[in-house]
């Protein structure tokens, strides 16, 4: 399917994507919340490189559930000043399971992950195969 034009390319994998939808051997509603998610996020790079430290994280360390939202202070804090996210949290994946959201029919929970003494924080959605390895308790 690849070719030396990229354009080509790029057309060629959309006709297909769109024929999986037609004949049903993909989902419309996760087709159009991927291509929104390519509209929407212009560091498309950074956020698969999160999503990919998530899942390590996850892997390795573990999860932390906590009650709390982005629109927290102390999770404001600890995104602006990193070095007063608790250390038990670093090797970790925690979700904000107050900060959720439900863009086009697909649930979303913001997580963060501490990095080269950075706090990020991003969305996923909860039904993305790691919530099937790493339920909700």
């Amino acid at each position: 399917m690849s070719s030396g034009n990229e354009y080509e390319r790029l057309f060629k994998l959309w006709a297909t994507v769109a024929k999986l939808v037609v004949d049903g051997k993909r989902d419309a509603a996760e087709v159009a919340y991927s291509l929104q998610e390519i509209v929407d996020k212009h560091n498309s790079l950074i956020r698969s490189s999160l999503f990919t430290l998530l899942e390590k994280r996850l892997e390795e360390g573990g999860r932390i559930d906590l009650d709390l939202s982005l629109d927290d202070e102390e999770i404001k804090g600890w995104i602006a000043k990193p070095g007063t996210y608790p250390r038990g949290y670093r090797s970790k994946a925690v979700f904000l399971w107050e900060s959720v959201r439900s863009p086009m029919g697909n649930g979303e929970v913001a997580y963060l992950v501490f990095i080269n003494n950075v706090v990020s924080a991003d969305w996923v959605r909860t039904r993305a195969r790691l919530f099937r390895m790493y339920p909700h308790p």
